[in-house]
């Protein structure tokens, strides 16, 4: 008589869609087997991979941003035979762009003659923090033209406190104009 090994059951692992954070994440949630070891693999093309060293059992991870095809597959154990390979895909996308705004200041009129500048505060929109925001920081322009670093303003921490100084000021022509903040981001 022979009685031959039984096909594992296997409760696939299943796919995450992350975002790029700059840290390694793992690519699934794990799949499970009572009935063996349950191994991954991971290809950047939907072709299982051919070499069975490439398949571990840690559930695979990634940290840059992209399309994964994690393959998984039991190893039978002593009652169980082999389950073939299969493939869920994951995907890390970009990382949200940060933007910036003008949170204090802006819409504010300042007189000429007035012996103080004008402060705008502008916050990044993420979880970065003041420090964050300044670090990005590069520049600043009013209705398109670069500004002066020093000479026609000043940028302070807490975001980026923009004050124009008031003889830059001064030399503007009356009306509406636009203080632009450029990040490097």
């Amino acid at each position: 008589m022979t009685i031959n090994k039984a096909d594992p059951t296997v409760t696939a692992p299943t796919a995450k869609t992350l975002a790029y954070n700059g840290s390694e994440q793992e690519l699934v949630n794990a799949g499970s087997t009572s009935d063996g070891t349950m191994c991954y693999a991971v290809t950047t093309e939907n072709t299982a991979p051919t070499d069975e060293n490439l398949y571990t059992t840690s559930v695979p991870t990634a940290t840059d941003a992209g399309t994964y095809h994690v393959w998984y597959r039991v190893v039978g154990d002593g009652n169980h035979g082999d389950a073939e390979a299969a493939c869920v895909t994951s995907t890390i996308g970009e990382a949200p762009a940060a933007t910036y705004v003008a949170t204090e200041g802006a819409g504010s009129t300042w007189t000429r003659g007035s012996a103080d500048g004008l402060a705008i505060t502008f916050r990044r929109s993420d979880e970065g923090g003041d420090d964050t925001t300044f670090s990005h920081f590069s520049s600043a322009s009013v209705d398109g033209r670069g500004l002066a670093e020093g000479t026609d303003y000043t940028a302070a921490r807490g975001s980026v406190v923009v004050a124009l100084a008031a003889p830059y000021l001064e030399a503007l022509p009356a009306g509406v104009h636009t203080l632009t903040a450029g990040f490097d981001d």
